[in-house]
C-alpha cells in the first residue's frame, strides 16, 4: 500500500510549535515529504536550528517566531506566510501546554495560558488558514493534535484543565467539519488523538520515571505521530480521517508510575492515567510516498466476514494482495467462490467459507475448518453487518434480531473463537470491528433505527476488549474502524438511484478507501495499536437530502 503526498509537494504548511517534540517532527517529516513548512513557536533559537537541520531536504523550513497564546503574533505570522510564502495548503494545530494547576486550588493565570494557546490560540490560526484557503480555492487540510484526554477525563495530577481544554478541541473539530460542510468548500478537518509521548510536555518529576517505559516501547516518541500526519495527508481529496486515536498495546507502566498525593478510597496510590499511550505507524518514507510494511503478516491466516461484497471483499482482495492466507466468511458461496477465482493469481490466496453469522453453529464450524486446514489465526476483520428496514415504534421484532444476531451477537462470538485460537498458540493477532460513525453518534438515517444501536454496542465492545485483554496482559490488538457511508449494498434499494450521483461526485467513499485504512492499521509494528479510526466523506451534502426522503 502506498499513500501519495504528490499533491503537497510544493505547498506551504504551518505547524505551530514547531520547536521541539511532536511540532519539531511533524516539521521535519513533511519538509522531507517536498512542502514548504512556516515553523511558529517563542523560542526562535530552536526553530533557527531546526531550519539548519533540515537545510538540504526536499522541502523548505522557515522559522517564525510567535507566541500562540497573543493573538497579534498568530495575526502577523500568517501576514508574513501569505506574502513571504504563498498560501497556505496544511494547517498543523500541535501547539499545547499542561500547566501544573489544580480546580479546586488553582492559579488563574495558568487555567488562562492553557486556554489561550490549547483552545483559543487554535481558533485563531484555524481561522486564519480557511480564511486564506476560501480566498485562494485551495482545498487544504487542518490537523488538530488532541489527546486521549480530549476523549475521556483521566487521572493525572495538578493537570486538570488540560483535559477539559482537549474536551474542547475535540468539539472544535467536529464543528469546525460541521461548518465547512455548510460552507461547501473541501477542506478537510482531522482530529489526531494520542496518548503521552516523551516530549517536553511532561513535568520534570516524571522525566527519569517515563525513560525506561520509552526504552521499552511502551510510551512513544514524536516521530510516531509525525508519521500519522503523513498517513492522513495522504489520503485522497475526497477521503477525510475525522478522528485517529492511537495508543500502546502495553499499558502496564500506568500501574508503575506512583503518584503519592493522590490516593483511592482504599489509601492504595492511583496510577498515572486510566487511558494513556501511543501510536506508531511503521514505515518508509522514500521522496513523496509513503509505505507502510505488512511484512509480518505474509503467510499468515486472516479471517474476513461478510467477505461476498461492499467493505468485506475489498479488504478480502488489499490482504491476499498482501500476501496472506484469508478465509472468506459469507453466505452467498457462489460470490466467495468467484473472488477466490479473481484472486487466483496474486500473492496470497483466498479460501471461500459458507458461513451464516447469524448462527453461532456456522461460525464455530468455518473457526474449526481454518485451523484444522490453514492454520492459527493472526487477524480477525469483523466486517460482516446488516440494517433492516424497521422503526421502533411499530418496528419487526425479526428484523430486530437478525439485526443484533449478525453486528452484535455474531461478532462477539467470531471474536471469541479467534482470540481462543491466537492464545492457545501464543499468537499476538489483531482484532479489527468494522464499526460505523453511527456507533458514535446516532443519525438521521430513515427506517435504520436499531441499526445505530447495534453500533454504539461495536464501539463498547472493542473498549472493553482492549480492557479485557490489557487485564490478560495479552499483546493482541483490538481496533474500532468507523466510517460514514460507502458504496455497498447495505443501502436499502429505495436509496440506490439517489445515491448514485454522490457516488459519482465522491460523496460517498468506497470501499477500497477502507481496505486501505484495514491495511495502514495492520501495518503498524507489534507494540502499537490504532485504537479508533474514522473514515468520511469530506462532503456529506447527501446526507440532507437523504432526511428530506425520509420524510416523505
Amino acid at each position: 500500500m502506498v499513500l501519495s503526498m504528490e499533491r503537497w509537494v510544493g505547498r506551504v504548511a504551518v505547524v505551530t510549535g514547531a520547536s521541539s517534540g511532536i511540532g519539531a517532527a511533524i516539521a521535519e517529516a513533511l519538509v522531507e515529504q517536498g512542502l514548504i513548512v512556516a515553523g511558529l513557536a517563542r523560542r526562535k533559537d530552536r526553530l533557527d536550528a531546526l531550519a539548519q537541520k533540515l537545510s538540504n531536504k526536499q522541502g523548505t523550513f522557515h522559522p517564525v517566531k510567535t507566541d500562540i497564546s497573543k493573538e497579534e503574533d498568530i495575526l502577523n505570522a500568517f501576514k508574513w506566510i501569505k506574502e513571504n510564502l504563498g498560501p497556505i495548503h496544511v494547517l498543523v494545530n500541535n501547539a499545547g501546554v499542561f500547566g501544573k494547576t489544580t480546580l479546586a486550588d488553582g492559579d488563574t493565570e495558568i487555567w488562562k495560558n492553557i486556554l489561550d494557546v490549547n483552545v483559543l490560540g487554535l481558533c485563531i490560526a484555524t481561522r486564519e488558514a480557511i480564511r486564506d484557503m476560501r480566498e485562494n480555492n485551495v482545498d487544504g487540510h487542518i490537523i488538530h493534535i488532541n489527546s486521549v484526554t480530549g476523549h475521556q477525563v483521566t487521572t493525572f495530577p495538578n493537570a486538570n484543565l488540560y483535559p477539559a481544554s482537549k474536551f474542547a478541541v475535540t468539539a472544535l473539530a467536529e464543528t469546525l467539519r460541521l461548518e465547512l460542510l455548510n460552507l461547501k468548500p473541501k477542506i478537510k478537518i482531522t482530529s489526531l488523538s494520542p496518548g503521552p509521548v516523551d516530549t517536553e510536555i511532561f513535568p520534570d518529576v516524571f522525566k527519569e520515571q517515563f525513560k525506561k517505559f520509552v526504552e521499552n516501547k511502551q510510551i512513544i516518541e514524536a516521530e510516531n505521530v509525525a508519521d500519522g500526519v503523513v498517513y492522513v495527508l495522504s489520503t485522497p481529496p475526497h477521503v477525510q480521517i475525522q478522528e485517529l486515536t492511537i495508543r500502546s498495546v502495553d499499558e502496564s507502566f500506568r500501574s508503575e508510575i506512583r503518584l503519592p498525593t493522590r490516593r483511592n478510597q482504599e489509601g492504595l496510590d492511583l496510577g498515572l492515567s486510566e487511558q494513556i499511550s501511543r501510536y506508531s505507524v511503521y514505515c518508509e518514507v522514500k521522496k513523496n510516498t509513503m509505505v507502510l510494511s505488512m511484512d509480518r503478516w505474509v503467510g499468515k491466516v486472516a479471517i474476513v466476514t461478510g467477505a461476498s461484497s461492499g467493505i468485506g471483499h475489498a479488504i478480502a482482495v488489499a490482504l491476499v494482495e498482501q500476501g496472506l492466507i484469508v478465509a472468506g466468511l459469507a453466505r452467498r458461496k457462489n460470490r466467495l467462490d468467484a473472488l477466490a477465482k479473481e484472486l487466483s493469481n496474486k500473492k496470497g490466496k483466498l479460501h471461500p467459507i459458507k458461513t451464516d453469522m447469524t448462527k453461532e453453529e456456522d461460525i464455530i464450524n468455518a473457526f474449526k475448518w481454518v485451523k484444522e486446514n490453514l492454520g492459527p489465526v493472526h487477524i480477525l476483520i469483523n466486517n460482516a453487518g446488516v440494517t433492516g428496514s424497521t422503526s421502533l415504534a411499530d418496528g419487526d421484532t425479526e428484523i430486530w434480531k437478525n439485526t443484533l444476531n449478525v453486528n452484535v451477537l455474531g461478532l462477539s462470538i467470531a471474536t471469541r473463537e479467534a482470540i481462543r485460537d491466537m492464545r492457545a498458540n501464543k499468537v499476538d493477532g489483531h482484532i479489527i470491528h468494522i464499526n460505523s460513525i453511527a456507533g458514535h453518534q446516532v443519525t438521521k438515517f430513515p427506517d435504520a433505527n436499531v441499526y445505530s444501536a447495534s453500533k454504539f454496542a461495536v464501539t463498547a465492545l472493542a473498549e472493553t476488549l482492549r480492557l479485557e485483554l490489557l487485564s490478560l496482559k495479552s499483546k493482541i490488538k483490538i481496533t474500532s474502524l468507523s466510517p460514514g457511508p460507502v458504496d455497498t449494498e447495505i443501502f436499502p434499494d429505495i436509496y440506490k438511484e439517489r445515491l448514485k450521483k454522490f457516488i459519482e461526485e465522491k460523496q460517498i467513499i468506497e470501499p477500497e478507501n477502507i481496505a486501505d485504512g484495514v491495511v495502514y492499521v495492520l501495518s503498524t509494528p507489534p507494540h502499537v495499536q490504532i485504537q479508533e479510526l474514522t473514515i468520511r466523506s469530506v462532503d456529506e451534502s447527501f446526507r440532507s437530502e437523504a432526511a428530506t426522503y425520509s420524510s416523505k
